[in-house]
């Protein structure tokens, strides 16, 4: 064969090459495509968490683990127990699969409303004092809170489980009233109440026993343990949700030995299996 041949392909060769290659081509977008729906068609849709903010710390690297090891997709939305709770009444039950408080109370409201199905619990946690790393208001107790030199940052007893429970135990003391006059903040979730502390905008608040024993709140410490009743984190399925199997093996796994250990560690008690 001559070189100026080589150099030189005759047309139709050429055309064939063209040809085969948009062939080539085609074939290969009809799989990327085809690998492409097929993944869609498979992937899980995701479940929604409606979920008490104190928990926070502990439940996160658990949903973590919890996606990872089932490839289920996990949305939260993160409040105060009222305030969630709220929002799914007010949604006619379209806004969470599952609904994750801080105390078992509200889930015992939402399935007599005909809300919510189950009671599953999750994990203990107590209402205690707290102030700033140092004390440097000295505080540690209600009548020091009453002091005129010290700004109270209260959870809202009609938004987040904990300051309901310190109202609730503190009414029947004729002393909430004082208390909630003190109050010189008022915050929707503890761990804005308690975020209020940290940055120095108030000298008090009251949290969950928990968020000062798992250290994720370094500029916090323990002014007293008043005793002030606990609450019972509480799981469970929002009637309308239209994903119940899902929802119902996220709260069998979060309610596990191996769902409870990331509650263990974030320092709640959990219940006896």
């Amino acid at each position: 064969m001559r070189a100026s041949a080589l150099l030189h392909p005759r047309p139709g060769h050429a055309l064939l090459a063209v040809v085969a290659m948009l062939a080539l081509i085609g074939l290969l977008s009809a799989g990327i495509v085809l690998h492409a729906q097929s993944a869609q068609a498979t992937a899980k849709p995701p479940i929604r968490l409606a979920a008490a903010a104190g928990l926070r710390a502990a439940l996160e690297p658990a949903i973590a683990e919890y996606e990872q090891s089932t490839g289920q997709r996990v949305e939260v939305t993160w409040g105060g127990t009222g305030t969630l709770y709220a929002q799914i009444v007010a949604s006619n039950g379209t806004f969470a699969d599952v609904f994750l408080a801080a105390d078992e109370i509200t889930i015992n409201q939402g399935r007599a409303d005909g809300w919510l199905e189950g009671n599953f619990p999750v994990a203990r946690q107590s209402p205690v004092l707290a102030v700033a790393k140092g004390n440097p208001k000295n505080i540690h107790s209600i009548d020091d809170l009453l002091r005129g030199d010290v700004v109270l940052s209260m959870p809202d007893p009609d938004q987040a489980s904990t300051g309901r429970a310190v109202r609730n135990w503190l009414e029947p003391q004729d002393r909430w009233d004082a208390v909630r006059q003190a109050a010189r903040v008022t915050k929707p979730t503890v761990t804005d109440a308690a975020a209020d502390v940290q940055i120095g905008a108030a000298d008090a608040t009251f949290v969950f026993d928990h968020m000062l024993r798992a250290g994720n709140w370094p500029e916090l410490e323990l002014a007293a343990d008043l005793g002030i009743p606990g609450e019972q984190a509480t799981a469970s399925i929002v009637k309308n949700s239209e994903k119940t199997l899902a929802a119902q093996q996220f709260i069998d796994w979060i309610t596990s030995p191996a769902g409870r250990t990331y509650f263990e560690r974030g320092g709640f008690e959990v219940p006896t299996p």
